[in-house]
């Protein structure tokens, strides 16, 4: 069997859930390709690059005159066209498709139209909203876009509201695609994506994203405390983010870890960050220590096994990553409600409170900080590695595959036979 995947990129947060499922699929003899913008990592398996430099960049500037952003990127489109008909997967995935390196109009047709057995996992909203990437309290992608109050973000178009269009074009394009299955990585996003008009009359199930269990689990921390100067005896809480900012409108909260961090100042509690800190985010207090974005995984668990919590602080999150990993290495969790993180938590382990309330914010860390001391890190690594084990991940996966490539198959020998 021949899986495609196609994504965004072969790293980061989607890129490891694809090289996951593709070591699975290779224990079973089954064939792994991938289509991304750019190859930036040595592929284990066949990788094609679909764009030319710059070519998202130029579609994304095109798309700000009001073409659809979804619609467009008409070069990376017929080279991806030309892949699959290369290729012949017997089962197409789709992953975070949503930057501007493809039309998902008219590739999901495409699949549609050759009855190709395609797998849809929700990494993220734009699937089921029909623009945005996270629709936040908005609900008018439930039954149809109009008159979007933040149409230049969900939709690019600087100066027209083409939500609507947008909505009905992804609609119609999931309309009659017979051999699909859509996949949200979390029971919240699965919830909203049954809840969508374009989605909500498919296959809808739940897979949450797998961890690297021989990677994260609890270390020995001398070598990171060695490294960024630190203290045996602090008590130190991690914080790990794609971008942190002190703007209080910013997405993933960053402006709420400084308040916690100006509450804890009289606490032998530090606060490491590790991501990239805007260029605006000047003046932090001194218990803060940032320490940029962490790329080697090994590193990054030794961090999770070093902290005493691990602080999540987005408004919203299909899934969150930080969670399940900071839990394999055997560190509680406390965090914002904000979607997903609470649906996959386990809850033993993991506090979560109204976002803003900063009160309540530090009352749970406090809470945490005393049952961390009650619960062995080897306790919790070992009931969340069960939950977030990468192999559970690709197997559920790759049932999924196998049955649809058997029902297409069967398919084929009835209409032979007819």
């Amino acid at each position: 069997m021949k899986i495609m995947h196609i994504n965004c990129s072969d790293h980061g947060s989607t890129g490891k859930i694809i090289n996951e499922i593709a070591e699975g699929c290779s224990n079973k003899g089954w064939e792994t390709v991938l289509c991304v913008p750019r190859v930036a990592i040595e592929p284990k398996f066949k990788a094609y690059k679909t764009s030319l430099r710059y070519e998202q960049s130029i579609y994304k500037r095109i798309c700000y005159l009001g073409i659809l952003r979804y619609g467009f990127a008409p070069l990376s489109t017929a080279k991806i066209l030309r892949i699959i008909k290369k290729e012949n997967p017997d089962i197409v995935h789709l992953h975070s498709i949503n930057c501007n390196m493809v039309n998902i109009y008219r590739l999901v047709n495409f699949l549609k139209k050759r009855r190709i057995p395609t797998v849809v996992t929700n990494h993220a909203e734009f699937f089921y909203t029909g623009s945005c990437a996270h629709a936040n309290t908005c609900t008018q992608w439930i039954n149809g876009c109009k008159k979007c109050a933040d149409f230049k973000n969900a939709t690019l178009s600087q100066f027209i509201d083409n939500s609507g269009f947008a909505w009905r074009k992804m609609k119609n394009a999931f309309s009659g695609f017979n051999n699909i299955q859509i996949v949200s990585v979390s029971e919240w996003i699965n919830s909203r994506s049954k809840q969508s008009k374009i989605l909500g009359n498919l296959p809808n199930t739940t897979i949450k994203n797998g961890v690297n269990i021989s990677v994260f689990q609890p270390r020995n921390t001398d070598s990171i405390i060695k490294k960024y100067g630190l203290s045996h005896e602090s008590k130190y809480l991690l914080h790990v983010t794609a971008q942190f900012s002190d703007d209080i409108d910013n997405a993933k909260g960053g402006y709420y870890i400084i308040k916690l961090a100006e509450m804890l100042r009289k606490e032998d509690v530090k606060i490491i960050v590790a991501g990239t800190v805007s260029a605006n985010c000047n003046n932090l207090p001194d218990n803060i220590k940032c320490i940029g974005k962490v790329l080697d995984q090994n590193e990054l668990a030794g961090l999770y096994s070093l902290a005493k919590v691990t602080l999540i602080s987005s408004f919203r999150e299909t899934y969150s990553m930080p969670v399940a990993e900071s839990l394999c290495c055997g560190t509680p969790v406390v965090g914002f409600f904000a979607g997903g993180p609470e649906t996959i938590a386990l809850k033993e382990y993991t506090r979560f409170v109204e976002y803003g309330d900063i009160k309540a914010y530090a009352e749970a860390v406090s809470d945490v900080l005393f049952m961390k001391e009650r619960c062995s890190a080897s306790t919790i690594a070992q009931k969340a590695q069960q939950e977030y084990s990468s192999n559970r991940m690709a197997n559920e996966y790759m049932k999924i595959y196998g049955r649809m490539y058997h029902e297409k198959k069967q398919q084929n020998r009835n209409i032979n036979i007819s």
